[in-house]
Formats: C-alpha cells, sequence, structure tokens
C-alpha cells in the first residue's frame, strides 16, 4: 500500500535504472529494465502553489532481476531548480523506492 525505500548500491549512470539494489534483507541484480517515466504534478499547479510544496516529481521503472521477478521501481527528482549533472536527475541512495511487483 506504501512504497518502500530500497538501498542502491550500484547505481546506473544519469538516469539509468540501479544495478543492483536491496530490498527486504535480498540482493538484487538487475538484468533488463523499461524506463524511466516520469510522474510529476501538472505544471500549472506548481503556478500556483501558494500554501504546500507539490511533491517532487518521481521516475518510475520496471526492472527484473536475476531470478526472473520483476519489481516496479521510481527515484525521487530533484526539486525544479536543483543542480543536475550533465543535464541528467542525479539520484542518491536514499532516493529510491519499491513501489510494487510486476506480475
Amino acid at each position: 500500500p506504501r512504497p518502500e525505500p530500497v538501498a542502491v548500491e550500484a547505481a546506473g549512470a544519469g538516469d539509468a535504472p540501479p544495478l543492483l539494489f536491496r530490498w527486504r534483507r535480498g540482493l538484487h541484480r538487475v538484468v533488463a529494465a523499461e524506463g524511466p517515466e516520469r510522474i510529476a504534478p501538472p505544471w500549472w499547479q506548481a503556478l500556483s502553489a501558494t500554501e504546500a510544496p507539490l511533491p517532487p516529481a518521481r521516475d518510475y521503472y520496471r526492472v527484473e532481476d536475476a531470478e526472473g521477478r520483476r519489481f516496479w521501481l521510481f527515484r525521487l527528482c530533484p526539486a525544479q531548480g536543483d543542480v543536475v549533472q550533465g543535464g541528467a536527475v542525479q539520484g542518491t541512495d536514499d532516493d529510491w523506492f519499491l513501489h510494487g511487483l510486476c506480475t
């Protein structure tokens, strides 16, 4: 029901999915991935946001590990105006979450 944090132990370059992540004490080596697919609040809400800040955008990935298990992961994107390197979103280990399992 709620996204769970995952520890990324080997990150892909730029906006690539993680190469290796740990979730619930299990280590998962990513062998296939699709994404990113960015989900963000509508731009017009950002223009009129005067009370509470909008939630950050998320980049979603569908990944498969070496055992054939499929996961739906996302990374929080930096807020607009944050510095990014080389024009790509740079995630940190704390920015990744598991949102669901794919069947």
